[in-house]
């Protein structure tokens, strides 16, 4: 996945996920953001893509975090209910979602 970002003025850009088969949780696509600056972004959410997600809709959210939810998302401990991914239940504050989400049903 990859876009272009403009408009964080010192934030930074987070892409989480939030599976059908997640409980209700938002998923970190990777342990930091993927953009700092303005620019060009892309990542590979390498959690996604085998059998076991055949049939289930992903939901991609975009978040501009300012330095306070930064810090919180890079400090989630592993989850043990998810396979030791790093999950939160609620956007925390300091964050805020951008109007891109991004649906994709897994084929």
């Amino acid at each position: 996945m990859s876009g272009s970002v403009s408009g964080l003025n010192g934030s930074a850009l987070w892409i989480v996920s939030k599976p059908d088969a997640g409980g209700g949780k938002y998923y970190l696509t990777q342990s930091g953001p993927v953009a700092s600056a303005d620019g060009p972004w892309n990542f590979t959410d390498i959690e996604v893509g085998d059998s076991s997600d055949s049939g289930e809709k992903i939901i991609y959210t975009a978040l501009s975090a300012d330095s306070s939810c930064s810090e919180l998302l890079a400090a989630l401990p592993p989850d043990p209910n998810a396979n030791g991914l790093q999950t939160f239940a609620l956007v925390p504050d300091g964050c805020t979602p951008l109007a891109a989400t991004v649906p994709v049903s897994v084929a």
